[in-house]
């Protein structure tokens, strides 16, 4: 096991255990669909999104009608990533 030195300065591993950990936003599937709509009219329209992402435009159209699901493509064009969050039990 690494041994950790004590620095000089009082206050250092307070300092430090401040930076700690991930300040990341959680988004339900709703939300991810506005965070969509919101890129889509940024670009201009959902044929510019769909080139900038790499998806096709039919792709952009029925996730849009509730036909498709969001999938991996879409999810990473549109900066996010998705996770598995473990829900408390009842």
């Amino acid at each position: 096991m690494k041994q950790w030195r004590k620095p000089g300065k009082p206050g250092y591993w307070t300092n430090r255990a401040k930076k700690l950990g991930r300040r990341e936003h959680v988004f339900d599937e709703h939300e991810v669909f506005i965070l969509l709509k919101a890129a889509i009219e940024r670009d201009g329209s959902f044929v510019a999104f769909a080139e900038r992402t790499g998806v096709t435009r039919s792709y952009v159209s029925h996730v849009l009608s509730g036909r498709h699901a969001l999938g991996a493509a879409m999810i990473k064009g549109l900066g996010l990533r998705e996770v598995y969050v473990a829900a408390k039990k009842k």
